[in-house]
Order: C-alpha cells, then sequence, then structure tokens
C-alpha cells in the first residue's frame, strides 16, 4: 500500500507539473547543488590567487627596494636628471668628424670577424639639423649580406654597444631551410659630430 501510495503521488506530481516543470526542478537541484559545492572550491581558488598575488608583489617591491639601495651605495655613473643634461651627455659620447671613417671601419670589421660576406656597399649622408654651434651628420649604410644565422647574430650584438651605430632595418632570408646560411639586408645609421656649419 505504501508504495502504491507514493506511487500515485508521484504520478500526480508530474501530471501536475509536467516535462517543465520536471526540468525546472532539476535546474534548481543542479543550481542548489553548485552552489554548495562548486562555489566554495572555486572561491578558495580565487583566495589563494590574490594571496600568492600579494606575496609576489611583496618579494617584488623588497627586491626593488634593495637594488635601489645598493644602486645608490655604488660610484657608478648616474643617469642625469634633466633631459638638457642627458643630451649633453650623449652629445659628448658621439665621435667626431675626423673619427668617421674609423666608424665606418669598425661596421665592417665587425663584419668581417664574423666570416659575414658583403658583396657592395652604399652610403648616403645628410646634415641634422640641430639647434647649437656645432652641427649632426648622418652617414647610412646600406650593405646585403652573407653568412651563417649565428654570425649575422654576433654582428649584430657587435654593433649595439657603439653609442654612435644604429641599426634601422634588418631583412633576413633563407634559401635552404636545412642550411644555416642566410641573407641579409641590412641599414645601419652612423651618426658623428660635425665641427662646423657650412
Amino acid at each position: 500500500m505504501a508504495g502504491g501510495g507514493a506511487m500515485k503521488v508521484l504520478r500526480d506530481a508530474w501530471a501536475l507539473l509536467g516535462l517543465p516543470g520536471a526540468a525546472g526542478i532539476v535546474f534548481i537541484g543542479g543550481a542548489l547543488w553548485a552552489q554548495s559545492t562548486l562555489m566554495p572550491a572555486q572561491q578558495a581558488e580565487v583566495d589563494q590567487a590574490a594571496s600568492d598575488n600579494r606575496a609576489l608583489r611583496h618579494r617584488l617591491q623588497t627586491v626593488s627596494a634593495s637594488r635601489t639601495t645598493a644602486g645608490a651605495e655604488t660610484s657608478g655613473p648616474k643617469a642625469p636628471a634633466a633631459p638638457e643634461a642627458a643630451w649633453a651627455l650623449l652629445w659628448q659620447s658621439l665621435p667626431v668628424q675626423a673619427d668617421r671613417v674609423a666608424l665606418q671601419d669598425g661596421v665592417l670589421q665587425c663584419a668581417a670577424r664574423e666570416g659575414l660576406q658583403i658583396d657592395s656597399l652604399q652610403y648616403r649622408g645628410e646634415r641634422v639639423p640641430i639647434t647649437g654651434a656645432e652641427g649632426l651628420w648622418r652617414q647610412r649604410m646600406a650593405m646585403p649580406i652573407q653568412g651563417p644565422y649565428s654570425a649575422v647574430r654576433r654582428w649584430v650584438a657587435c654593433l649595439q654597444p657603439m653609442p654612435s651605430v644604429g641599426i634601422d632595418a634588418l631583412t633576413l632570408e633563407r634559401r635552404d631551410p636545412a642550411s644555416d646560411m642566410v641573407q641579409a639586408q641590412v641599414s645601419v645609421s652612423l651618426w658623428w659630430r660635425l665641427a662646423g656649419r657650412p
């Protein structure tokens, strides 16, 4: 009797709710289960991530403060505070016009040391208008280069420390994927101070 009564209640409930009502009950049950089971676990993960973030921020601030303190104690050169002082420092680091041939030779010697082949070389120069008693010259060197990719990288690394040399463009082409040999088209700018205005 009890079993038959329970079945009658279920049949009556099904007739009353129908398929949409039963689906609604399933969705409500799923939502209650997610709220009681999944949400606490996700909140715990969010709290742990926030805690890790705070710890990392604290470590970074500590490292930054220690480096700033250590940097203040060293006797190395300090960065200039004003833009005018920075420009004056850069200007004094540029070579003078008399050093232009040595500067160009330095670029080519770096390539020769790495075994790179330069088939041709194009020069184009221009005066850069600036204020002051002296002038600034920009000498562009455009050259096709052939050699191993690793040698091209070492050549670029050789040029980077030079304060008066800038790489304007560098395109690489490897025709044989199995080979380390590349062909590069490179444009380099050399900068030097002119003694006076023409």
